[in-house]
């Protein structure tokens, strides 16, 4: 949110334009009375953001909680699929280029339909296929668990 302020011509409150004009006394905001007159108004900001976060802090804390389970459950699960995938592409790499031999063999003895059907599966199960989606997926959570991470710890 921007944040456009300027004092009054008597210091008693500034203007705070953003969507809608505010006037706020410089009291109400938590400043002391012995800088309400002639505080520069990068600390009115300061001492106004003090204030609003102060309420926040606790659902800050408690969303961070509930976070750990969720990291924690990431970080043990985002290796295991990761070993998982290398040995199933490697496996899936290995059956498709079987069943492009089966389809090339299928399309010259004369069956096209069932050459075209291995040719198609073939092409699923090779790297740019199912594999390339599940790679993806792993990424994917991999990036939400440093952004869990990132979240808890900031």
């Amino acid at each position: 949110m921007l944040i456009i302020q300027y004092f009054h011509e008597d210091h008693k409150f500034f203007i705070c334009s953003v969507i809608s004009f505010k006037y706020l006394l410089p009291s109400k905001i938590g400043l002391p009375k012995s800088r309400q007159h002639c505080c520069p108004l990068s600390l009115m900001v300061k001492y106004r953001h003090r204030k609003t976060m102060k309420g926040t802090v606790f659902m800050k804390i408690l969303f961070k909680i509930i976070a750990i389970p969720f990291m924690v459950a990431l970080t043990i699960i985002v290796p295991i699929l990761a070993f998982l995938f290398c040995y199933a592409a490697t496996f899936l790499e290995i059956v498709s280029g079987l069943g492009v031999l089966i389809s090339v063999a299928l399309l010259f003895t004369g069956e096209k339909l069932g050459g075209c059907v291995f040719l198609i599966l073939s092409f699923l199960i090779s790297p740019l296929g199912i594999p390339a989606i599940a790679e993806w997926l792993i990424d994917r959570l991999n990036g939400l668990d440093y952004l869990l991470r990132d979240y808890i710890m900031g």
